[in-house]
Formats: structure tokens, C-alpha cells, sequence
């Protein structure tokens, strides 16, 4: 009887499985950031794998290769409750102490979102965009909030 031949493609790989990311790690993230960027275009920040701005860092490994990795970072939404042009200026003083602060504490990000509907959405984007803040006209904005009972 002759042998079997098995075809190496019809090896069944083990499931990709995730865990912590570990600073060994940190070269095949720098290759997955830059084959990122290659493919956007454009350079894209890459935190520190020990910075303090990330609660964690993941990859997704498949029998020792790193397929990628993903890490949850602390940001920061800056929401108004109103759009009064008093406070509004009030709170253009106190802005740059406010980031500031956020920055001493290990914060990278702040996001703000400016609903379409609100009467002053174009004065309201100026104002952020005077304190340094960078419309993204090529990101789709998704939010999670845990607090309402995601889907987990």
C-alpha cells in the first residue's frame, strides 16, 4: 500500500488566539504600524507600549506570528451641555490649564463631537478648531457607551 501524501495546505492551523502584549512584542507591532500606514497613506501615531495612556495592549497570534494586535487607550470627550456664547468664552481661558492637566495624567486624546442638528455646529467647530482640535473628515465616528448596557 502506498502512503498517504497529505497536502501542506490542508494542515489545519490552531485558532489565532489573543493575550497580552508584551514588550518583546513591540517589533512586530512597529511592522504591523508601518504596513498600516503604507496602506492609508499617511503616518499614523504609535504609542509606546509602556506609555501611560494605555490601559492595555492585545496582539492576535497564530501559532507564534503576531496577525495583530489592537490596545484600549484612555481618552477623553469633552462634552457641553450648552452652547451659550458667554460660557463659551469663559471657557476658552480655562481650556489650555484643562488640557494641560489632561496631559499630566497620561492623556494623548480628547475628542469632541459636534452634533449636525445643533444650530451652532459651524461656530462650535471654529472654537475647536482655534484650541487645536483637527476635523476628521476621513473617519467614521462610532462611540460604545458601556454605562447603557452594550451587547457583551
Amino acid at each position: 500500500m502506498e502512503p498517504v501524501k497529505q497536502d501542506v495546505s490542508e494542515v489545519q492551523k490552531s485558532a489565532p488566539i489573543i493575550r497580552p502584549a508584551t514588550a518583546k512584542d513591540f517589533p512586530a507591532l512597529e511592522q504591523l504600524h508601518r504596513e498600516l500606514e503604507q496602506k492609508l497613506g499617511h503616518v499614523m501615531d504609535l504609542p509606546a507600549i509602556d506609555d501611560p495612556a494605555i490601559l492595555e495592549w492585545f496582539v492576535v497570534e497564530q501559532e507564534g506570528e503576531i496577525l495583530d494586535a489592537f490596545y484600549f487607550e484612555k481618552n477623553i470627550q469633552q462634552v457641553r451641555l450648552g452652547y451659550n456664547p458667554a460660557a463659551t468664552a469663559a471657557l476658552q481661558t480655562l481650556l489650555p490649564e484643562i488640557y494641560m492637566s489632561c496631559w499630566n495624567k497620561g492623556v494623548r486624546s480628547l475628542f469632541i463631537c459636534v452634533p449636525k442638528g445643533v444650530g451652532a455646529a459651524a461656530n462650535i467647530a471654529s472654537h475647536a478648531e482655534l484650541n487645536g482640535f483637527e476635523k476628521q473628515d476621513d473617519l467614521d465616528l462610532f462611540t460604545l457607551s458601556i454605562r447603557k448596557g452594550a451587547r457583551l
